[in-house]
């Protein structure tokens, strides 16, 4: 199984590079892979392009973009508006 989905992601690699995929060097496929792999496999219905990786599911893994002054007005907004002892003002139901 690892040789097939290590070829079949040099195919894709080459395809996205337009080289063959023969000249794109073998990536190694760790034990753990194999058995997130193989668990997927068939729930998907046997197909290969449901082992493509699944990094794009992991999460914001760059710095905010946001301007340190700005992130500090947030937090003093949060704080002062949501973070308080107070408790929130009741509300009247209203009947229909």
């Amino acid at each position: 199984m690892a040789d097939v989905v290590d070829r079949y992601c040099r195919t894709v690699k080459g395809k996205l590079e337009h080289r063959n995929w023969s000249s794109i060097e073998s990536e190694g496929v760790t034990g753990n892979a194999l058995r997130v792999w193989y668990m997927r496999w068939p729930k998907s219905g046997r197909r290969i392009g449901a082992l493509a990786p699944l990094t794009h599911k992991q999460g914001k893994l760059e710095p905010s973009r946001l301007d340190p002054a700005i992130v500090a007005l947030i937090h003093d907004a949060v704080s002062q508006k949501w973070l308080t002892l107070e408790a929130p003002p009741a509300r009247r139901a209203s009947s229909a």
